[in-house]
């Protein structure tokens, strides 16, 4: 069998008949608009098939709005905290990686949270930053075992 289907139709016949779908898609908005309304349109063939799309605005082509509150700064940390980044920081550093990620994400929110809220937009800056955050360690300029030695080196 093919893994791969070439457009909605091929996703429709590789749909069961006997149990309830339901098709999720995140960031809907960044889809193309034909596929989205395309996709949308499965429920009318296929009963059952619930398709939900996931956006930051509204949908006027939505049969039911729901609308979630946004994260609020302990529930936007602990998802932050739970998200390691996959550059890690040599053994030599008295600190471990947890613990450094933990005070790199307290400072990088204090920073930007007063610009945005979104957990998207900060964790891409989490990512694009961090790298750069642990490169003293990373090349060694010094033995650190602290956060305000980093911030320090950081710094020069």
């Amino acid at each position: 069998m093919n893994d791969r289907c070439e457009n909605v139709r091929d996703v429709m016949d590789i749909i069961p008949q006997k149990e309830q779908i339901y098709i999720v898609i995140d960031d809907a908005a960044e889809l193309h608009t034909d596929i989205l309304t395309q996709i949308l349109e499965i429920p009318k063939y296929k009963r059952n098939v619930a398709v939900i799309t996931v956006r930051t605005t509204p949908d006027e082509r939505a049969d039911q709005i729901i609308y979630f509150h946004a994260f609020n700064k302990q529930q936007i940390l602990q998802l932050l905290l739970a998200e390691e980044p996959k550059e890690r920081i040599p053994d030599s550093c008295t600190m471990s990686n947890p613990q450094l990620w933990k005070a790199f994400v307290l400072a990088l929110y204090g920073s930007i949270s007063q610009f945005t809220r979104d957990i998207k937009e900060i964790r891409r800056f989490a990512n694009m930053i961090w790298p750069k955050y642990i490169e003293p360690v990373v090349e060694d300029y010094g033995i650190f075992n602290n956060t305000k030695t980093i911030h320090k080196a950081n710094m020069t």
